[in-house]
């Protein structure tokens, strides 16, 4: 008796296993056809027009230019400084009188947008 509930227990499962992979299955019901099916395309109109369109008023955005990254040369911290942060670091790099400083504000001068920036720049490399 001990090997027979053991035994029927495994028959048991196996046959529920079974009948639950084997078995027939219900069939999805079918999809509904997609819109537009069956209707015939339309022609295109001459007299389209946008729901909104801009005023001949309106301001174009304007174009930031991206922050210069020559103060990045000096100090990696720098990236993004304010104008009156990158003047001093100009006149600063005027005071230094090294190979090294100049070859940072040629750099600076290639990269700088602000033209009192730039003057400042072509003031340090003359003087």
């Amino acid at each position: 008796m001990t090997l027979e509930v053991p035994t029927l227990l495994a028959f048991l499962g196996t046959t529920l296993t079974a009948v639950a992979i084997l078995a027939p299955r219900k069939l999805p019901a079918p999809l509904p056809a997609p819109l537009g099916a069956g209707t015939p395309a339309l022609a295109p109109r001459d007299d389209w027009r946008p729901a909104y369109a801009p005023s001949p008023q309106a301001s174009l955005p304007q174009v930031i230019p991206p922050a210069p990254t020559w103060p990045e040369l000096v100090d990696p911290r720098a990236a993004g400084v304010d104008p009156r942060t990158r003047r001093a670091l100009i006149e600063a790099l005027g005071s230094v009188r090294a190979d090294w400083a100049r070859a940072v504000l040629q750099r600076a001068l290639d990269d700088e947008s602000e033209p009192v920036l730039r003057e400042a720049i072509q003031t340090q490399l003359r003087g």
